[in-house]
């Protein structure tokens, strides 16, 4: 197997780059700067698949300080969602994003299924528009609510009917 900087050096993967580049008129995606060096980012990794097969939706251009920042807020995030149970955060980022994330809509109904609470609380930060920064508190009130006797739980009950259905 070749190491990963290799793949990013085989013909398949500069091309590909190249094409989101162009894409993206040769600006950072997510502050739309020219100035800095680009980076074409994966936003997700799939065991065993090469650099170049992934969709263009699975890539993004970047500039270095958004590259930068991306990294260190999926890295604030991993900290968040290590702390919690695996259903717990997909129930809270299900809630999060249902308002337009691309998430398959069976994943979003079985996270507000097993588990409403937590999904109303994420439901409710992007409500509120919370930024990823701010969603780690989201996090603790939801890790909160899902200890039975809890009382942010006993407060938040009552609305259970209402994010569950």
């Amino acid at each position: 197997m070749s190491a990963y900087s290799d793949l990013l050096r085989d013909p398949r993967w500069q091309k590909k780059r190249l094409e989101r580049l162009e894409a993206a008129k040769w600006e950072c995606e997510n502050c739309g700067g020219k100035d800095n060096t680009l980076h074409v980012h994966h936003g997700l990794y799939v065991k065993n698949r090469k650099p170049w097969e992934y969709d263009d939706d699975d890539l993004m251009v970047l500039c270095e300080v958004c590259y930068a920042d991306h990294h260190l807020k999926t890295e604030r995030l991993k900290e968040v969602l290590a702390r919690i149970d695996p259903g717990a955060a997909l129930a809270l980022l299900a809630g999060y994003w249902s308002n337009g994330f691309v998430l398959d809509p069976a994943t979003i109904e079985e996270a507000r299924q097993n588990d409403a609470l937590t999904f109303a609380a994420g439901f409710t930060a992007s409500l509120l528009g919370c930024e990823i920064e701010q969603i780690g508190l989201v996090a603790q009130f939801a890790v909160s609510i899902t200890k039975e006797n809890s009382e942010s739980r006993q407060i938040f009950k009552h609305s259970q009917e209402v994010f569950g259905k």
